[in-house]
């Protein structure tokens, strides 16, 4: 069955999911004339269309719009290489940080059903707090002093010790260098090395684990970032 789509959408897509034509021509099993057809006509095959949604990550229901959604991020701040803003978030991104974010509301709703209270270090911090000031009070909510760090035998024995106390401060930390378990959807670094979820009830901290692998003991003072950006976040 044939179906006429909005050309600039399935452009839109390919270039969100980071491909050329012919990327896309040879996940979907054909030309890389074949693509530039639809992206010039708007053109397709109902089965090809699924095939395109599914080789570009998108909602099926979306090539189906007539202009492509706001990508918007949720969150204002991520940690990346540089600090360069993200001007067009990946499916990659979306989709981890969608993950995330479920599974801190999922959270957030346990621990007040439960009665829980909420962590009075969340966004205690102004913005203005001085860097010494406000490192101190890092080190008061989550101790890792130099003896900590002596015993760790590895970079990667530190973060790890790094990470159980920030765990048992009571803020959710998630490490992945790939999409939920899918290893063909690994994240990029260049993209994002990490993203901080606010939450007074349930502050969570994502590491893109293929920063830790690249960059070894770099990645442990990105966790501390995510981690002060707990304390000096408004909520």
């Amino acid at each position: 069955m044939q179906i006429a789509l909005q050309s600039h959408v399935l452009r839109w897509a390919r270039e969100r999911a980071g491909l050329t034509e012919e990327m896309l021509a040879k996940k979907v099993g054909t030309k890389p004339e074949r693509v530039a057809d639809w992206e010039r006509t708007g053109q397709l095959k109902f089965t090809q269309a699924q095939k395109l949604a599914k080789a570009t990550y998108t909602p099926f229901g979306y090539l189906y719009l007539q202009s492509p959604p706001d990508d918007r991020l949720p969150i204002p701040d991520f940690r990346t290489v540089g600090g360069a803003a993200i001007k067009r978030p990946s499916p990659n991104l979306i989709d981890v940080l969608d993950d995330a974010l479920q599974r801190q509301d999922w959270f957030r709703d346990y621990l007040i059903a439960y009665g829980e209270r909420p962590f009075l270090f969340v966004g205690s911090l102004p913005i203005t707090t001085p860097i010494a000031e406000a490192a101190a009070r890092v080190r008061q909510v989550v101790p890792f002093g130099v003896a900590a760090r002596a015993e760790a035998r590895t970079w990667e024995e530190a973060l790890t010790v790094q990470i159980e106390q920030i765990e048992n401060s009571g803020i959710l930390v998630m490490r992945s260098g790939i999409v939920r378990n899918n290893t063909h959807r690994p994240l990029s670094v260049e993209e994002f090395r990490g993203f901080a979820l606010v939450d007074q009830y349930a502050p969570l901290i994502f590491i893109n684990g293929r920063d830790a692998l690249r960059l070894l003991g770099m990645s442990k003072v990105g966790t501390f970032h995510e981690f002060a950006r707990q304390l000096d976040f408004p909520v």
